[in-house]
């Protein structure tokens, strides 16, 4: 069921080319751990996360 529910949301795109990334990095390592579970290894953790990606006025953020 869990590959499944993957397989659904990559729509045929390369696990490889997956990075989890959230607020800090701590949140978003259950789902790298679940895809590798399901069979979806390796994928990418962007450890610093928002919180890095942000501290930096020269990278783009989208803005709604």
């Amino acid at each position: 069921m869990l590959r499944a529910e993957f397989e659904a949301l990559l729509q045929d795109r390369d696990p490889a080319t997956v990075v989890h990334q959230c607020g800090s990095g701590v949140s978003a390592l259950p789902n790298l751990i679940a895809m590798e579970i399901a069979g979806f290894a390796p994928t990418k953790l962007f450890a610093g996360s928002w919180s890095e990606w942000c501290s930096n006025p020269a990278r783009p953020v989208a803005k709604s």
